[in-house]
């Protein structure tokens, strides 16, 4: 309690004992401050970034790439982008699976006619 007093009244040796490390610390983060963002390295070492042409050929090949797909999917007829899924060719409506048989007959739960023939459908005797 006496020392803040004291330090209120008379607070310039304790100014001058730190002038030194609060000037180191001014330079140092300014120096930190003006260092470019980049990852993670030693301070004052430096950073490695790729120069900005090897940055943007590889984007290119990037982008280049995606439209390769993009026409190999348009040409092949699966979709062409636009997020729905067609039916396969020549499945006929109503040949899934269906929901559970009905009552009385036999079947996997295929509709009434579909499937590979047999007996699926017919009542149980």
């Amino acid at each position: 309690m006496i020392g803040i007093f004291v330090l209120g009244l008379a607070p310039r040796p304790l100014l001058v004992a730190m002038e030194p490390a609060v000037q180191k610390f001014m330079r140092d983060f300014g120096r930190h401050v003006t260092e470019p963002d980049c990852a993670p390295h030693t301070y004052g070492a430096g950073c490695n970034k790729p120069p900005a042409a090897d940055v943007q050929k590889t984007l290119d090949a990037v982008a280049k790439g995606a439209t390769d797909v993009q026409k190999t999917m348009a040409g092949s007829g699966a979709g062409a982008g636009t997020g729905s899924a067609g039916a396969p060719p020549g499945a006929a409506p109503g040949s899934g699976s269906g929901g559970p048989a009905a009552p009385g007959t036999t079947g996997t739960g295929a509709a009434p006619g579909s499937g590979s023939g047999g007996n699926a459908g017919t009542p149980t005797p």
